[in-house]
């Protein structure tokens, strides 16, 4: 994965991931979040490419991740949808979506809302505030 400048195309930092990645990068804040297709989740500083922490979720990722101040959602392969710590990357809970989750997440102050492999869109609680 490399980080360029955009006015310029010039490489600020690039990261050697263990696997591919086919999602794309999700930058909340200051940090980058890398999904490697091993089931990886790599946070690094979006400005440096300084590894902040890595995590090994229960599946390979199977949507774009989508995120918020604390947390980004990660869907995997293994039909879950995972919480991660944006600050520590600890998993905050799990949910079995019944099949496997695809394509992007999205986000509202209630709801994740997800397409799956059984051609169902899911709509998942979540409380933003605490």
């Amino acid at each position: 994965v490399r980080c360029l400048k955009m006015q310029t195309g010039e490489a600020v930092w690039r990261k050697r991931l263990p696997s591919l990645t086919r999602q794309p990068v999700v930058v909340l804040g200051h940090r980058a979040f890398l999904l490697a297709s091993n089931g990886t989740v790599h946070c690094v500083e979006a400005g440096s490419g300084r590894d902040l922490w890595t995590r090994r979720t229960r599946g390979r990722p199977t949507t774009a991740a989508v995120g918020d101040e604390r947390r980004l959602y990660v869907g995997l392969s293994e039909g879950l949808i995972e919480a991660l710590s944006v600050e520590s990357g600890r998993t905050l809970w799990r949910w079995r979506a019944g099949a496997k989750p695809l394509g992007k997440l999205l986000l509202d102050e209630r709801h994740l809302y997800c397409g799956t492999a059984a051609g169902r869109v899911l709509a998942v609680r979540v409380n933003r505030s605490g």
